[in-house]
């Protein structure tokens, strides 16, 4: 009888555990990628035990299915109790799994580890062991994915390689059931060794195959390895910006927009770093303009550990804000002021003697929505002053921290075009703080140097100013925060001049821009103290905060940047994709308005650790070219002996010849290859395929190297490659 090896009735448990864990980590890194490794470890171990937990039952079908039923619903009422009593503050189970939360709860990760353990060791065991069929094996690769997609967490390419090959080896390695009867005397003598339960006898086939039909199980897993890979590439992902929302994220309200209504049309909570920032190239608008820059979408004024929030007395929309927005251009009135400064009183003339103030100048920007979005946020360049919008928009609104927005949807494809005031620094504003700057606006209304229209407009964005800085100077600052920032100022006068220290420091203090870092923690005092090292949201955040503890007045802003590489010259436009989604901070500057400043401006970039794509299709190739060289290693080591037999001494001539020629003799007698004698293969070559020419020469050299090597030297060794060739293509005929 051949010798074969029982493995798990015909399931061979090691390449399906390797299958299951590569589906496993690849989970944890999707909704535990803050504690990754841990998480991994423990739902590596938990998974695996499920597998021969499953195994272990796998005569109990029914004790097994109440089982995984008890134990996932106990694990679905575990998490969702402990969301009712909201550990995670306002993180649900549910926006714990699906929605990429920032937090990590202990009791929702352990519930989650708990569940996915076990559906992906039973699903893992009952279609690998006790009903072979690989592609609903295959769909647990899709967990990891569909989840990866929904949380906008993108997988690694690495990843889905490693589950694809792990899946190859795995279907390569199940059960494959071939029909037995009690009379079939390999089953029967397994049967009476012991090695088959007596209760599994008659009801579990036998589960071996042949060398045929694994290969053609081999082929086909490697087809629908590859077809899943194809699939991953296409499945839609939410990775459009390292910004939490989107353009079409906008939710309408009902009611519409009136004075003194609160602005829900915008998100409330600003983005946090979670490690989920990798970006498509969708292009989500146009921008033609001569003076790119930053594009402000929405402001935030709160901070906390979380991210930022809005407060609601800035929250308002009012119409109309055209009328003081034409009249309050600061850089513009101190252009004026400047060059009929001989018209003011002379403590007036003291306070900006020896300077000259310059105004930006007047642009106008248009607009191309793009992306199939519906949203009423309006994405302008600072110091708008008036816009065209599509006539189906309605009016448009401000609120008072300088958010604008629609009566209507902006449709896909509409164009608007923007009227702005370029933003200058009059650096020479170092002598005026808020008092002396009220004064010198009611001065020049004083000496008719500006009409009453531009005197209340100006009065009016000042005393929004001033309402901000009273409501938001202690907003996030800490004695902590407040001591370095008066470190990194001291000697500093000029509001202009802290604002460009703290926005240099970053640069000076060895901070690094890193897309791929994922934070342990959210808070600016890990970003500043710890890692150093995040994305834009993480600056921004650090720097608003540092320059409220200097004593200035900022604010947090999220929007678009135009940097040269997305400007397309055919067209003359700017796109504008996810990749150039931002956050910076906005301080405001006396004499000058609010001023853009960055912290990733003097940051050093995070070195490129991946690999160009070339080297990804290279490691693929290489591992499919291996899963070729295993399934297929007998008939490449042929070819190989072949290509190679004429530079072979005449001893490994012989050698080689004879090994082949012996297990084809074992492969027709159904002998072991390695007991049989040079007799028994001339015998079985003569007589099985009547080639005893070709049995006696092959033979008689064999016998020549290993009992008479003083003969073997006179042989002619270049023919018995030709005549191997010959019993093997006999071979081949007797088998057809």
């Amino acid at each position: 009888m051949k010798k074969r090896t029982l493995r798990f009735y015909g399931a061979a448990p090691l390449p399906i555990v390797i299958y299951l864990l590569s589906v496993a980590v690849s989970l944890m890194y999707t909704i535990c990628r803050r504690q990754f490794l841990p998480c991994a470890l423990i739902m590596s171990a938990l998974t695996a035990g499920g597998f021969f937990l499953f195994y272990k039952l796998r005569t109990r079908p029914k004790i097994t299915a109440s089982l995984v039923l008890g134990f996932i619903t106990a694990a679905w009422t575990a998490g969702t109790a402990a969301s009712a009593w909201s550990p995670g503050g306002d993180v649900s189970f549910m926006d714990f799994l699906f929605t990429a939360s920032a937090q990590f709860v202990i009791p929702y990760a352990a519930a989650a580890i708990f569940i996915f353990s076990l559906i992906i060791g039973f699903i893992g065991f009952y279609f690998s062991v006790m009903s072979p069929r690989p592609c609903f094996l295959m769909l647990l690769t899709f967990i990891p994915l569909i989840l990866s997609a929904r949380t906008a967490r993108e997988l690694p390419a690495y990843f889905m390689a490693i589950m694809a090959g792990a899946f190859v080896w795995a279907a390569a390695n199940s059960s494959q059931y071939v029909p037995n009867t009690m009379t079939d005397p390999d089953w029967r003598a397994l049967a009476d060794s012991g090695k088959i339960p007596d209760k599994l006898i008659g009801a579990v086939p036998e589960v071996f195959e042949d060398k045929s039909g694994r290969h053609r199980r081999v082929a086909l897993s490697l087809a629908a390895a590859v077809l899943a890979g194809l699939l991953a590439l296409i499945l839609p992902k939410n990775t459009e910006t390292p910004l939490k929302n989107q353009l079409d994220h906008m939710a309408p309200q009902q009611g519409g927009y009136n004075y003194n209504n609160a602005l829900s049309n915008f998100v409330n909570h600003s983005s946090v770093n979670t490690g989920n920032n990798q970006n498509t190239g969708n292009v989500l608008f146009t921008v033609k303009t001569d003076t790119p820059g930053y594009l402000r979408r929405w402001v935030f004024d709160s901070y906390s550990p979380d991210g930022w929030t809005v407060l609601e007395e800035f929250d308002m929309g009012y119409a109309g804000w055209e009328y003081n927005a034409a009249n309050s251009d600061i850089p513009g009135f101190m252009a004026d002021v400047s060059s009929a400064r001989d018209e003011l009183p002379e403590d007036i003339q003291a306070l900006i003697a020896g300077e000259t103030y310059i105004s930006g100048g007047r642009q106008t920007m248009t607009i191309n929505i793009i992306s199939a979005s519906s949203t009423r946020v309006i994405i302008h360049p600072d110091r708008m002053y008036d816009i065209i919008m599509p006539e189906e928009c309605g009016r448009t609104y401000r609120t008072k921290r300088e958010d604008y927005f629609t009566e209507a949807a902006i449709p896909q494809f509409g164009s608007y075009y923007v009227y702005y005031s370029v933003p200058v620094v009059n650096e020479g504003t170092a002598g005026l703080d808020y008092y002396i700057y009220e004064k010198l606006i009611d001065a020049a209304m004083d000496a008719n140097i500006i009409t009453n229209a531009r005197y209340s407009a100006l009065k009016s964005e000042f005393a929004e100013v001033l309402s901000y800085s009273y409501a938001t100077a202690s907003d996030g600052v800490t004695p902590e925060l407040e001591a370095l920032a008066q470190e990194i100022t001291a000697g500093l006068t000029s509001d202009y001049e802290k604002a460009q220290a703290l926005e240099k420091w970053f640069g000076e203090a060895g901070f690094v821009y890193d897309l791929a870092f994922v934070p342990e923690h959210t808070g600016v005092e890990y970003f500043l103290n710890e890692s150093r090292r995040g994305i834009c949201s993480d600056y921004a955040t650090a720097l608003t905060v540092l320059a409220r503890a200097a004593g200035l007045t900022a604010r947090y802003c999220e929007g678009f940047t135009m940097p040269q590489s997305c400007y397309n010259a055919a067209s003359g436009l700017y796109e504008i994709t996810g990749n150039q989604a931002h956050a910076w901070t906005q301080i405001y500057i006396t004499g000058s308005g609010w001023i853009d400043f960055d912290g990733t401006r003097y940051a050093a970039e995070a070195a490129d650790e991946e690999l160009p794509m070339i080297w990804l299709y290279i490691a693929a190739g290489a591992v499919v070219l291996l899963i070729l060289a295993v399934v297929f290693r007998r008939k490449i080591g042929w070819l190989w002996f072949c290509m190679t037999y004429s530079m072979r001494s005449g001893a490994g001539r012989v050698r080689g010849v004879y090994i082949r020629a012996r297990s084809l003799a074992a492969a027709v007698s159904g002998r072991e290859a390695d007991s049989m004698s040079c007799g028994e293969v001339r015998q079985v070559i003569s007589g099985s395929l009547s080639m005893p020419e070709q049995a006696e020469h092959i033979c008689a050299a064999a016998d020549e190297l290993f009992y008479s090597p003083e003969k073997r030297t006179e042989r002619d060794t270049k023919p018995l490659l030709r005549e191997l060739k010959a019993v093997m293509k006999r071979r081949r005929e007797l088998k057809k």
